[in-house]
């Protein structure tokens, strides 16, 4: 988000000091939780170590991610300038590994290559230097190497819960930000995994389904920060689910049941 976007967000919370009082109570309620917990369970000092050690790595996961995100919007720029440079689009130059962009300045990388790129892309490291593959090379790199999960015909799918809850309503399958004008308020909202970008659209959401992600993954965030019904890790449902097919999300049990499939 832009510090416009922020700011969008905050005026539309009608009293954010109030807002930003209850997040901070119910922080210090959780470290209270937390310690109380702790001495309940009677934890030996090794637990302790195993209980921190796990809290830890759940905060590192969510602000790693924070650190890329804003890195690569820190970075932007410098593309830009690249790109300027050397005459190639921003797309151009983020489709290039970091040891090709003094090759963008002798034009030693071709247009092609690189449109190619983002369209089909496979990548390994041979000897230690990366070694990048287009079209018929990547498919067939990727056919070898990958094994591709496939499911048939089934009437529900299984995954974990992220946010408790229950709803029904028509598939929007939603995986970018060009991708939202489909939702509607109601709306069960499937993705392979949701990005920070199409949070509006979950907001419109009664539920939300994924193929991958843990609890601490976007789309558990955002969902119990909403309250929205969500089952994450289901593997399956942008395959086999379709726009417009009704389902019934059971966030209790973790359930997501096909109720009518949409006419071909």
């Amino acid at each position: 988000m832009t510090s416009e976007d922020f700011q969008k967000e905050m005026d539309a919370i009608e009293d954010a000091k109030k807002e930003l009082a209850e997040f901070s109570l119910e922080s210090s309620m959780y470290e209270k939780n937390r310690s109380e917990t702790m001495k309940e369970l009677h934890l030996n000092e090794e637990e302790v170590r195993m209980f921190d050690a796990a809290s830890d790595n759940a905060f590192i996961k969510t602000y790693r991610k924070d650190a890329l995100t804003y890195a690569i919007a820190k970075m932007e720029p410098v593309l830009r300038e690249i790109g300027k440079r050397t005459g190639y689009t921003l797309e151009d130059v983020r489709a290039c590994h970091p040891t090709e962009v003094q090759s963008l300045f002798n034009g030693v990388i071709k247009k092609d290559e690189l449109d190619a790129r983002g369209k089909y892309l496979a990548y390994e490291l041979v000897d230690g230097k990366p070694h990048i593959m287009t079209g018929d090379e990547a498919k067939a790199f990727i056919k070898e190497r990958v094994l591709e999960e496939r499911v048939g015909d089934v009437d529900h799918l299984k995954g974990s819960v992220a946010c408790l809850g229950e709803a029904t309503g028509a598939v929007r399958i939603v995986n970018t930000a060009s991708d939202m004008k489909k939702m509607q308020d109601g709306d069960i909202l499937v993705s392979i995994a949701t990005i920070p970008e199409i949070v509006p659209a979950m907001k419109k959401a009664a539920a939300i389904v994924t193929d991958i992600g843990g609890i601490t993954s976007h789309a558990a965030i955002v969902s119990r920060e909403l309250g929205v019904p969500c089952v994450i890790g289901t593997k399956f449902a942008t395959q086999l689910l379709k726009d417009g097919d009704i389902v019934h999300v059971d966030a209790n049990h973790g359930i997501v049941r096909v109720s009518k499939k949409k006419e071909p």
